[in-house]
């Protein structure tokens, strides 16, 4: 990725900047979705006794497999930046099946690992633990994705992308990674318990 802005006062009005930007993207071949304009307040001090109203304007344009993003504000600040500018590739088009093969793979290797874990574990004392570890460890993974999945797709129906955000972002990372190495650390203490089992623990006694 390279990103660049400049720090000075805009030359001229941000709504103009804009067009101008659209008028010679579209004319060098660039394909230029809507842009998006959001309001916030800037301050003219640092007590804020002047609070200014300005605008940000997202313009997002793409040619080929690369991705344009930039970023145009209203503000007139002469130590402020008014203009940021993101060049990025796109992700290859074998990204999504890759993804979807991974995630096949993964479900299956998972569902190998913890029926090897439960029959090493059948009628041992250590089972009850094993599996509450096991249990923590599912629910701290997928505990993120409904939450983040609704309102990432949210945010893509709402604004252009022409690439989709990365596929661990819709899986809550890496904001919630917090609850995933807790539950890679429950997952490895139930399998250091597994792998052990019959080392340091005897068959539950059958009841009468």
């Amino acid at each position: 990725m390279t990103a660049a802005s400049t720090r000075r006062a805009p030359p001229a009005p941000a709504a103009q900047i804009v067009t101008v930007a659209q008028e010679r993207l579209t004319g060098a071949g660039w394909r230029v979705y809507d842009p998006q304009v959001s309001e916030g307040i800037t301050c003219g001090d640092k007590m804020c006794a002047t609070p200014r109203a300005i605008t940000a304007t997202a313009l997002t344009a793409r040619r080929g497999d690369t991705i344009l993003n930039a970023s145009i504000s209203s503000q007139t600040a002469v130590d402020a930046s008014y203009l940021s500018v993101e060049l990025h590739r796109a992700p290859p088009p074998l990204v999504v099946p890759a993804g979807v093969l991974g995630t096949v793979l993964g479900a299956v290797a998972g569902w190998l690992v913890f029926g090897w874990v439960s029959r090493r574990t059948e009628g041992r004392r250590s089972r009850g633990t094993v599996n509450m570890l096991a249990g923590v460890a599912v629910v701290l993974w997928w505990l993120p994705v409904p939450l983040a999945a609704p309102q990432l797709l949210h945010h893509h129906l709402g604004e252009p992308h022409p690439a989709w955000h990365p596929y661990w972002e819709w899986l809550g990372q890496p904001a919630a990674s917090l609850l995933f190495l807790v539950g890679a650390v429950c997952v490895l203490l139930a399998l250091g318990l597994a792998a052990g089992t019959h080392r340091n623990t005897t068959p539950e006694a059958p009841a009468d």
